[in-house]
């Protein structure tokens, strides 16, 4: 697959593959978007839209609501080593969120990053998985990532696929599967 993205980009408004319009965010405690209470209370509020099953394939357990600690890790961005991509309803500037493609750069393979991609249930299967993991790998093309790896449950057919539609090289990593991306 030959992707190339513009980093430079901050906001899109794109299509999913029903045709339905969303808005993709790369800054998200910047401008528009808020503070991070907000950005925190978002995710948190997206969280709980996920069904049981979406927020084990996701978080690898039965979470009901992100704890504190979570919640301040996934917004600690710095859009360089800790970069995340939003999805949001393109519904008048509400700043619903359906999905989010993040990275967090490994401190011992500074050419690798961890990566992960969650969409909520209304928005799976529409090709928004694809939308926002084209987008972090062009940002971690930009930052000189050379390999996002993820990490997934056995069962998670939907990331499993998702990893195969961009090359992923696929193994074994204790009870998960992990993907390689090749950046």
């Amino acid at each position: 697959m030959d992707l190339h993205f513009d980093t430079d980009v901050d906001e899109l408004i794109d299509k999913l593959a029903d045709g339905t319009p969303c808005r993709i965010g790369l800054r998200l405690l910047d401008g528009d978007y808020g503070d991070r209470a907000c950005v925190k209370a978002e995710i948190d509020a997206a969280v709980q839209r996920m069904s049981p099953r979406s927020r084990r394939l996701r978080f690898a357990s039965s979470v009901s609501r992100l704890s504190d600690a979570q919640l301040e890790y996934l917004t600690d961005f710095d859009q360089a080593n800790h970069i995340a991509w939003c999805a949001f309803e393109a519904d008048g500037g509400k700043n619903v969120g359906i999905g989010l493609a993040r990275y967090m750069r490994l401190e011992d393979q500074p050419e690798g990053a961890e990566f992960a991609v969650t969409v909520v249930d209304a928005y799976q299967r529409r090709g928004l998985g694809t939308l926002l993991l084209d987008r972090l790998i062009g940002s971690a093309r930009g930052h000189g990532i050379r390999v996002l790896q993820g990490y997934v449950l056995p069962e998670n057919e939907a990331m499993l696929r998702l990893g195969q539609r961009f090359d992923a090289r696929i193994g074994r990593d204790e009870s998960f599967i992990r993907l390689d991306i090749a950046v």
